[in-house]
């Protein structure tokens, strides 16, 4: 995170039940930076990725942190319901098959922003209405939207949120169930269709085409 002469950092989710989005000073740490309380002084914040609910007690990433600029973008992977027989490491199966049934279907994209001036981690958004069970998001920084495959009305979908705000600015539903990312990065080429891997192979989408 951060280029030239701005603070610059390497950013991760921690292992947590409920994920922190961590910062380490990618360089020097800087002379005057006293550290936060009981970390490491090479830990620039560390923030807890709740999707704006307090009352999540478990919210786990399966996916890298997506970053632009000072900015860094996080989905909740963590299906809203385990079946009691089925133990907890069977959650990746649930979001990786299943995250079309509103039982398993986790919800919440947040987006965080480093303020260089208070040098503190900043909540910037958080939309608790869109899903991303197993996509790894693309920020696009010329049309400024994140493109994720999320999950709506028993159907995959393709999921546009504006990256400055977090508003929805369109979906697309997807009519098979062999659309599924299955834990594949969203791509977009330069001539502006959208592509990702699944496991039946690779899909197109043409904005253009409408298809």
């Amino acid at each position: 995170m951060g280029s030239g002469d701005d603070d610059r950092f390497v950013v991760i989710t921690d292992g947590d039940a409920l994920m922190n989005l961590t910062l380490f000073w990618r360089d020097a740490i800087p002379a005057d930076w006293n550290g936060l309380p009981g970390l490491s002084r090479r830990i620039a914040a560390s923030q807890p990725a709740t999707m704006g609910d307090s009352n999540l007690a478990a919210v786990q990433s399966e996916q890298s942190v997506g970053v632009l600029g000072h900015g860094a973008l996080v989905v909740n992977n963590e299906p809203p319901h385990i079946p009691w027989y089925l133990p907890k490491s069977f959650s990746p199966v649930l979001v990786g098959l299943l995250a079309t049934h509103d039982e398993h279907r986790p919800l919440g994209v947040q987006k965080f922003e480093w303020n260089a001036a208070t040098r503190t981690l900043d909540e910037a958004w958080v939309n608790r209405e869109v899903s991303s069970p197993n996509s790894v998001p693309m920020i696009s920084a010329g049309s400024g939207m994140v493109y994720t495959e999320g999950a709506r009305d028993g159907h995959w979908t393709l999921e546009a949120l504006d990256w400055r705000t977090g508003t929805s600015r369109f979906h697309w539903v997807l009519p098979r169930a062999r659309y599924n990312t299955m834990f594949a990065p969203v791509v977009l080429d330069p001539d502006g269709r959208l592509m990702w891997g699944g496991t039946w192979g690779r899909l197109r989408l043409d904005p253009r085409a409408g298809s």
